[in-house]
């Protein structure tokens, strides 16, 4: 990149799931989202809902998932973002999503996760998040993890582009 910054991108998210018998599960999660390039000073997002688990076996797991989420906006200029002028935006989505686990062999992990979140507030927007992720175990404790996410926003403000990928590649510590 001839020494020019083509990324600044933070992401932070956790979720909590609970069980509510053996197929079906309750979350809540809480997403951070800050990425200068696509003119987001910061997203904070929370919410909850109800998932299904399609396949629940040792070497793979596929569930699907839906639910609400609440998310607040704040941007580094303003911009426009659902017909308006805006320098921080408040909505409410749905949250529609499926995610999966295999283990390809007693040393790889491979994860894949796609959610669509339709706006309720602005009707026809949209964002929708993919993400593979493979893990390759170095030792029982470290892993080499590999990584693609392709989000998608259909209306990120006048002037900029709706989709961003990136590649990570990082070593991950297990802790059980």
């Amino acid at each position: 990149s001839d020494s020019v910054t083509t990324a600044n991108q933070i992401r932070l998210g956790g979720r909590y799931d609970y069980n509510l018998s053996n197929d079906w599960f309750v979350y809540g999660n809480a997403n951070y989202e800050r990425d200068s390039f696509a003119n987001l000073n910061n997203r904070f997002g929370a919410g909850a809902g109800a998932g299904y688990h399609l396949i629940k076996e040792p070497n793979t797991t596929w569930d699907l998932f839906g639910g609400l989420v609440a998310t607040r906006e704040s941007y580094v200029a303003p911009t426009i973002v659902a017909d308006e002028l805006r320098s921080q935006y408040s909505y409410a989505s749905l949250t529609l999503g499926e995610e999966s686990t295999h283990k390809l062999s007693p040393t790889v992990d491979l994860t894949q996760r796609l959610v669509l979140l339709p706006n309720l507030q602005n009707r026809g927007a949209y964002r929708a998040n993919f993400e593979v992720n493979v893990a390759v175990a170095m030792t029982k404790g470290f892993n080499l993890t590999v990584g693609f996410s392709e989000r998608y926003n259909s209306d990120p403000g006048l002037g900029f582009v709706k989709n961003d990928t990136l590649f990570t590649t990082g070593i991950t510590v297990k802790f059980e």
